[in-house]
């Protein structure tokens, strides 16, 4: 029996079904990655958002230690105040800028000052011993090994002020100090530096956090302009802030935006912070929403009914569709992105574990 051969019509015909079957499958193939590649890029934007926040509230619970209280040890320069980008410290980039103390010894007090001398821009002042060793030299377990750049704060009642160390003399145990650039945003009351005569010297680290650039050239791309960075002054031997490459350290990248509410129990001293975006003359939360603020207005007033601290942070990372996505979190401005996926995550944080405030 002869067999007939293929036309050429219908060999063409083979060959265009055939490739239509094998674009529609490749297609698919295609899409299914782009799809898994999306879904594993918005698990990673997810986990680095909760990563941030959970860092976060474990710094903020830890600052203050046992020798400061809350208010002394924790400030927020919100991106919307006028201070944010003109004090020389790092520049906020629309997001909120933290800076915390964390005290070197924890102790119950801090090194007693008396006989000050000097004026707002350099003072000292004379301290007593501790096992034989000048307290202001005594730090870190023992002798302090770099006294002349050690970050300090002074405290007196309500008043309280960073500062830096640029002298000991050991024989009187004076200490000569000026005012420290990267503690600024922790100053409290009008009291000078050399108007703490009285009060008591905190050894500390100090460490500021913002979003900003982590690479050295600081391309302008969502992996160096969103980082969330960390600032630690290790040289700070004037008022002057100087930031060197060496000081500055990444804690987390693809970071789009960090917005962070200061809790206090200040209308009613109820143990509850209450939260209202709408009833502003019932809300005890400061920098949470874009509205009027009456509690801004009361600051210098309640910073001693600091309680809690919300932090909100948004990764992003970058999708296959190209449609533009928006976010607008606590008063920060509206966040908008083409081809970004955003993730939001927050959480508050008890300060130093008041587990009687919500």
């Amino acid at each position: 029996m002869t067999r007939r051969a293929y036309s050429l019509i219908e060999f063409a015909l083979a060959l265009a079904i055939a490739g239509i079957v094998t674009t529609a499958a490749l297609s698919l193939y295609a899409s299914l990655v782009r799809s898994f590649s999306d879904m594993r890029k918005r698990t990673y934007a997810d986990d680095n958002a909760k990563t941030v926040v959970a860092y976060l509230g474990r710094e903020l619970r830890r600052a203050g230690g046992y020798t400061l209280r809350p208010w002394q040890a924790i400030a927020v320069d919100d991106q919307t105040s006028t201070t944010c980008n003109s004090d020389g410290l790092p520049p906020c980039q629309g997001s909120d800028r933290l800076t915390l103390a964390f005290p070197v010894e924890q102790r119950a007090t801090g090194c007693a000052l008396s006989n000050p001398q000097g004026d707002s821009s350099s003072a000292s002042y004379q301290s007593g011993t501790i096992d034989g060793v000048c307290c202001f030299t005594w730090f870190r377990g023992g002798v302090g090994p770099n006294i002349t750049s050690q970050q300090v704060i002074l405290t007196h009642g309500p008043f309280s002020r960073a500062a830096v160390i640029t002298a000991v003399d050991t024989s009187q145990c004076r200490a000569t100090l000026v005012p420290s650039a990267q503690g600024a945003p922790l100053t409290l009351g009008t009291a000078a530096l050399h108007q703490f005569g009285g009060g008591a010297l905190v050894h500390v680290d100090l460490a500021t956090y913002y979003r900003g650039c982590a690479d050295d050239e600081c391309v302008p791309d969502e992996r160096s302009t969103h980082s969330l960075l960390m600032w630690l002054d290790r040289n700070a031997t004037s008022a002057a802030a100087t930031i060197n490459d060496d000081e500055v350290f990444l804690v987390a990248p693809l970071l789009f935006d960090l917005q962070i509410a200061l809790g206090y129990d200040a209308r009613n001293r109820d143990g509850v912070i209450h939260e209202s975006e709408t009833e502003d003359e019932d809300d005890e939360l400061l920098f949470n929403h874009r509205g009027v603020d009456t509690l801004a207005a009361l600051k210098d007033e309640i910073d001693v009914d600091l309680r809690v601290a919300k932090i909100v942070a948004v990764s992003g990372v970058r999708q296959s569709n190209p449609r533009e996505q928006s976010i607008q979190v606590l008063n920060a401005e509206v966040l908008v992105g083409r081809g970004i996926h955003f993730s939001r995550f927050e959480a508050t944080a008890a300060l130093r574990n008041l587990g009687i405030f919500q």
